[in-house]
């Protein structure tokens, strides 16, 4: 008797066995179907023509659309225009959907992107059929290499490089829209156009700023900078309006040069205005004015 038990027991073992192997066989053929009949087209389509609502202004392309798992898409050079300048190109974009926001009346999506050598990820919630409540977007920023974004480079004929470091959140719809991040930069340099007080070049340690994009202007709340030549605070205004490096700039602020610096521009500076500002003792206050391309600096 305990013989055929045990011989049961084996066919129902091997029975059960081969409905995993059946269930797993199923599974992997249902995901291949879904991979080749994925609907690529017409998913990047829909998914480029709702990124172009956020905006009027901004316009984004996309190069090539896959389904990954967990459940989600990989976008590939995904490109971003700001009034047809190139803006951002990001190399991948990986976006994840709340499944049971599918169902409900805001959609939200994680995403996880590659550019310039670093990291853009973050979660963003909107309304599928649009108007109230608009769109939010809450970001990070890691490891950006500044040198390589080609549209910092048109925007001003100063060429700048670091590191690229932040938060940022965006919420609005259309022109109502605003941009608000906290960012860091280290190890950064500033290449200028025309040399200041004979020299070409800054070079900072570390910069942290806060600043705001709304109404057509970017406003620096408070910039800190701590450099080799000189330490500065700045804040103000950059009018985006204007055509490429006509922008209009608007700042005040202070800085302390360091010795050399000092040594370089107490020439070309009226006899008597840096009594008692020896480095590290005081301030020295300063605005600009003027464009992108042609910044005019006065001292107080």
């Amino acid at each position: 008797m305990s013989f055929y038990r045990s011989k049961l027991l084996k066919f129902n073992v091997k029975i059960k066995g081969n409905r995993i192997y059946y269930v797993l066989y199923a599974v992997a053929v249902a995901l291949v179907f879904l991979y080749i009949l994925f609907p690529s087209t017409a998913l990047k389509m829909v998914l480029t023509d709702r990124l172009n609502q956020i905006h009027p202004n901004i316009h984004v392309t996309i190069a090539k659309l896959e389904p990954v798992l967990p459940p989600g898409v990989k976008l590939y050079n995904v490109d971003i225009f700001y009034r047809d300048a190139a803006l951002l190109n990001l190399d991948t974009v990986k976006v994840t959907p709340g499944l049971l926001s599918l169902f409900g009346s805001r959609t939200i999506l994680k995403f996880k992107s590659r550019a310039y050598a670093g990291w853009i990820d973050g979660r963003a919630e909107f309304n599928r059929h649009s108007r109230p409540g608009g769109a939010t977007v809450d970001g990070r920023i890691s490891g950006i290499e500044l040198q390589r974004i080609a549209a910092l480079n048109r925007l001003a004929a100063h060429n700048i490089s670091g590191l690229l470091a932040g938060e940022f959140t965006y919420s609005g719809t259309g022109r109502n829209g605003s941009l608000s991040a906290h960012l860091t930069l280290a190890d950064s340099r500033v290449e200028l156009a025309a040399a200041l007080f004979g020299q070409e070049f800054f070079e900072f340690k570390d910069v942290d700023a806060s600043l705001v994009l709304k109404n057509g202007a970017l406003a620096v709340q408070k910039c800190r900078l701590k450099g080799n030549q000189l330490d500065a605070e700045i804040s103000g205004t950059i009018g985006l309006r204007g055509s490429r490096g006509q922008n209009p700039l608007n700042f005040t602020g202070s800085m302390t040069p360091h010795h050399v610096f000092m040594a370089q521009i107490e020439n070309s500076i009226p006899a008597g205005f840096l009594k008692g500002a020896n480095t590290g003792r005081r301030a020295i206050g300063f605005k600009i004015g003027g464009t992108l391309n042609d910044p005019g600096l006065s001292l107080n």
